[in-house]
């Protein structure tokens, strides 16, 4: 698969309302069109949005959407996990006008983390306007989001492999991490885009 960049994030939490003022006023994003069900989008560019926080009973992550450069790399993806045991399932029409995209497919990584691949989102552009004065700006657009880290108790070949063989998804320099007690715990094996 050749994932072209993060698109977005989406996330559940019972404090889903408190991103009306975080994303704004201390991010500087800019809110989206509020979800049906009170989802709270937001933008860092011309995107309908880049992260949402979506009301639930606990704070988790309920997607991860990798853009894929068309339609024929969204076929050949499906494919491709398809016959590498991933099962996707593909979004219904409805599910791809919530994301604002043409085409969408879920499936999960080993440790259970959802994934979503899609193509073509909407954008609207020179729509995007920060939640707050800037110096600087984001760099959103053509390279997404930017990355996501997911922990993990352990990094397995099976992990690996998905990361670099599914994914496709390259190594980067290892670090080591210190938790509160003082133990290292790495070096653990990071990945990039």
């Amino acid at each position: 698969m050749k994932i072209h960049a993060l698109g977005y994030v989406g996330f559940e939490s019972p404090r889903h309302e408190e991103w009306l003022t975080f994303g704004p006023e201390v991010l500087g994003l800019q809110i989206g069109e509020r979800g049906a069900d009170g989802t709270v989008h937001l933008r860092m560019d011309d995107r309908h949005r880049r992260l949402s926080i979506h009301p639930g009973e606990e704070e988790r992550l309920v997607y991860v959407g990798w853009e894929l450069a068309g339609k024929a790399a969204f076929t050949e993806a499906v494919a491709e996990l398809t016959a590498k045991g991933y099962a996707p399932r593909l979004g219904s029409a409805e599910d791809c006008a919530e994301r604002q995209v043409q085409g969408l497919a879920r499936f999960e990584d080993p440790f259970g983390f959802p994934h979503e691949i899609f193509y073509a989102p909407v954008f609207t552009t020179g729509s995007f306007l920060p939640g707050k004065p800037m110096a600087g700006h984001f760099v959103g657009g053509t390279d997404g989001v930017g990355h996501v880290v997911f922990v993990v108790p352990e990094i397995t070949e099976e992990l690996e492999s998905f990361t670099t063989d599914v994914l496709g998804l390259e190594l980067f320099g290892g670090w080591t991490a210190t938790t509160p007690d003082g133990r290292v715990t790495g070096p653990p094996r990071g990945r990039r885009r």
